[in-house]
């Protein structure tokens, strides 16, 4: 919808952008450059997307989760959820998330994500 706040992606020349189109699959970053996830969720179903781990240590959380709404169609509140990171050192780290609802611990989620980023020098 216009005049909604948008999040403010890396431009190509600082960093990467990762979405569902990234699962299960292999990302490219050079050391010091942004990496921002974006998965797409409706927070009126009661669902989240909520981040795992980061296994490896070459890739860094950075800042914290956001929501950013879209279009608000038939009382619904689809947008995406995004996550910051930073590549910190070469090496090779694993991002996961999974689409849940927080509190209900017994009930498997209802997607995951994951993607490895293999970090190298400039």
């Amino acid at each position: 919808m216009a005049g909604e706040p948008r999040p403010k992606s890396p431009p190509a020349s600082e960093g990467i952008l990762l979405s569902t189109n990234h699962n299960g699959k292999t990302a490219m970053a050079a050391v010091g450059k942004a990496i921002e996830l974006r998965l797409p969720g409706d927070r009126s179903t009661g669902f989240v997307w909520e981040l795992g781990k980061v296994a490896g240590s070459a890739v860094q959380a950075t800042g914290k989760p956001e929501f950013v709404p879209g279009a608000n169609i038939l009382g619904k509140q689809g947008g995406v959820f995004v996550f910051r990171f930073k590549a910190v050192q070469p090496g090779r780290s694993t991002i996961k998330a999974a689409y849940l609802r927080p509190g209900d611990k017994n009930a498997r989620p209802l997607h995951t994500f994951s993607a490895d980023v293999v970090v190298k020098k400039n």
